[in-house]
């Protein structure tokens, strides 16, 4: 006599509950009430703890372990909406002063001309050199007495002028300064090359140029790097349009066509359209019951 299979635990059957809630067009809301969770996410934790395929942050299932996981870390997901905008300024204010700043950096190149830079010690070594300078020489610049007349007839003498004269003009006067060494290469560069990886140039032309021995170029600390310069330029961009930049990962992105939905769903409902026909809709679209929550919470209004 064949046994009869035993009766689902009600591990089971929660997972097995929530599968089939969502084909019925409930929100995730409503399953996480009728199933007694105070919210989504801490149904989502309850069966990600059971063994199920279910990611503990978002509720995609099935989901690889680690689903909203990058680099380690969990993603914070999209915060849910108020409602509120304030309008920004428009950017095109700024015009001038980034203009201006441009211009800048173009004028900057002439620094370049004259530079000589040697890498000892983990230092650039900087030197001015204009080997075709010009100037005129005034004996007088020299101390009185013999030493500042032998200083003068030894200048005299390499420029083939009569050392009885009080001034001359030498058409090559070669004139090397120091500019001082610092760990990192000195200005402009490394403004001008910040601009050229964040216009997206490639960098290989860019390390062929000034790099002593490009196959030397550590690799994976560049990488590193151009991410990192990427990142503080949108901090730094987020913080002069008034956002707010918090501690650990970012909100995440909504894009355009999930905007677009995101709006579709406000519109809708602040017409009356019932929940359920804007998820059949939107379902046809290609949005799963998570993604249309998700953009739901957003509230994002139309453009007015």
């Amino acid at each position: 006599m064949t046994s009869r299979p035993s009766k689902p635990d009600d591990r089971v059957l929660r997972y097995l509950r929530l599968c089939a809630e969502r084909t019925h067009e409930r929100t995730e809301d409503q399953i996480a009430r009728d199933l007694d969770f105070g919210s989504p996410a801490a149904l989502y934790q309850k069966l990600n703890q059971d063994g199920f395929p279910v990611c503990p942050v978002c509720g995609e299932t099935p989901a690889k372990p680690n689903h909203c996981t990058r680099k380690g870390q969990r993603q914070r997901r999209a915060k849910r909406g108020t409602g509120q905008a304030v309008e920004l300024p428009p950017a095109k204010r700024a015009e001038t002063l980034i203009r201006k700043a441009i211009q800048n950096m173009e004028t900057s190149w002439l620094y370049l001309d004259s530079r000589r830079e040697f890498y000892r010690d983990e230092r650039f070594d900087t030197i001015s050199d204009h080997p075709n300078a010009s100037a005129t020489h005034y004996r007088d610049v020299y101390p009185p007495g013999e030493e500042g007349d032998e200083e003068w007839r030894k200048l005299c003498e390499r420029h083939g002028q009569d050392p009885s004269v009080d001034h001359f003009f030498a058409p090559v006067a070669p004139i090397a300064t120091s500019e001082g060494a610092s760990p990192f290469p000195p200005e402009p560069l490394p403004e001008l090359i910040a601009l050229y990886v964040l216009t997206g140039e490639p960098l290989h032309p860019l390390i062929e140029a000034l790099h002593p021995n490009p196959l030397e170029v550590d690799q994976v600390r560049l990488d590193q790097a151009v991410e990192e310069l990427w990142h503080k330029a949108r901090q730094l961009a987020t913080l002069v349009r008034g956002g707010i930049i918090r501690r650990g990962p970012s909100t995440g992105d909504v894009s355009p066509r999930e905007q677009s939905a995101a709006r579709f769903i406000s519109n809708q409902l602040s017409k009356g359209t019932s929940e359920a026909d804007i998820r059949e809709v939107l379902r046809k679209r290609g949005y799963s019951q998570q993604q249309i929550t998700r953009l739901k919470n957003l509230k994002i209004d139309p453009p007015q």
